[in-house]
């Protein structure tokens, strides 16, 4: 078996340490507005709970 390091290759972020954790928070103020990227949001690994729950329950009251 190939080891994990030598095939999974971090991306650029993460390398050079310019990651930080505000990527992955949903951001609801820019979603009402329009802005937000929800569909990127919950796709990301982390999360998936709570807050993407109210993105969709927005969206779906929006209608």
């Amino acid at each position: 078996m190939t080891a994990f390091h030598t095939i999974a290759i971090p991306h650029d972020d993460i390398l050079q340490g310019r990651l930080t954790m505000d990527v992955f928070a949903a951001d609801l103020w820019e979603v009402f507005k329009g802005r937000g990227d929800p569909v990127l949001q919950i796709q990301t690994p982390f999360g998936g709970g709570k807050t993407h729950a109210l993105i969709a329950m927005y969206h779906k009251a929006a209608e």
